[in-house]
């Protein structure tokens, strides 16, 4: 009879996170999460065009999504520690959902107009700012300290494939 192959338990440590049910929630939040913000990227491009705007007019909207993210991320921050972070990002994913519906059902009625797209850019890049920290704080909360490498390398391979590549 053959011996069997020893297992290196290194091969296994980038996914040991996976062990833990709610890390695996939690990691399918966050694909989710940058799954829509992937989609939110293309639809405004394409939104922007259909409303007749250029590059002026998609570059006020992008602005706006920044100025959102870049005026409340103390704030997330501050939220992250003192809210529970659960109910938070689930919070930010619900404006985030209205947000995004908010702007589906002005474009199907005919009734969107670029000022209402940009201010709905700038609610969505608010709540962006919410959802990060909450999730780095949670994050320690689930995993056993020397896991959490293995979720972060986990969660900077994600970020760019689910938002960037399949968003």
């Amino acid at each position: 009879m053959a011996d069997k192959p020893a297992r290196d338990p290194a091969l296994l440590r980038p996914l040991r996170p996976f062990r833990h049910r709610g890390y695996r929630l939690l990691v399918a939040s966050m694909a989710i999460s940058l799954l829509g913000s992937g989609v939110w990227l293309v639809a405004v491009v394409y939104q922007v065009i259909a409303l007749g705007g250029g590059p002026s007019e998609l570059s006020l909207v992008a602005a706006a999504f920044s100025v959102g993210l870049l005026a409340s991320v103390l704030l997330g921050g501050v939220a992250a520690d003192r809210l529970p972070k659960r109910g938070l990002m689930i919070g930010v994913e619900a404006v985030k959902t209205v947000g995004a519906g908010a702007v589906a059902v002005l474009a199907v009625t005919g009734s969107l107009q670029l000022w209402q797209l940009a201010a709905i850019s700038l609610l969505l890049g608010a709540a962006e700012a919410f959802f990060f920290p909450a999730y780095s704080a949670l994050l320690p909360t689930i995993l056993p300290a020397d896991e959490l490498l293995a979720a972060n390398g986990i969660e900077n391979a994600l970020r760019p494939t689910a938002q960037r590549a399949v968003g």
